[in-house]
């Protein structure tokens, strides 16, 4: 299960330090101020939106040189961008010709309730929102450097 100090967390946060030079360098939490929630492209993601279980974990980084190399959170957003919602903002339950789901995993989707909580439209649409502005940041972070360089 996702989750602080799980099987997967504690390896995660320890390969990771293996894999990152500085051997001094631990785990920051992103700070509330951090361009991921004040220059964000949904604005109203202020925060860290609960995740799977309501786990609300911060956001952790490792840098090299002052720059975030490596993202972590405990929240396990991964299981949550698994369930897809329709043009109507329902959980999307469509079937290709195969009968197999289009946007949903169906082991999640299955076992909601009983071991994954936190699968609503809402929590959802929030977790979508987050990771756009995670990847929207990654991808745009280095624009004020360059375009001065030009």
């Amino acid at each position: 299960m996702p989750g602080r100090n799980s099987r997967f967390d504690i390896a995660f946060r320890r390969e990771m330090k293996r894999v990152i030079a500085d051997v001094n360098k631990d785990w920051e939490a992103l700070p509330g101020n951090h361009p991921i929630y004040s220059g964000a492209y949904f604005p109203e993601v202020k925060d860290v939106p609960a995740g799977l279980n309501f786990y609300k974990e911060p956001v952790y980084v490792l840098k090299i040189y002052g720059e975030i190399a490596v993202l972590y959170t405990a929240n396990d957003y991964g299981d949550m961008w698994q369930v897809g919602l329709d043009d109507k903002g329902q959980v999307d339950m469509r079937r290709n010709e195969r009968y197999a789901f289009v946007a949903l995993n169906q082991t999640v989707w299955d076992n909601r309730g009983t071991y994954l909580r936190n699968l609503t439209p809402q929590s959802l649409t929030q977790t979508y929102k987050f990771g756009t502005n995670l990847v929207i940041h990654l991808l745009t972070r280095w624009e004020n450097r360059t375009a001065s360089a030009l």
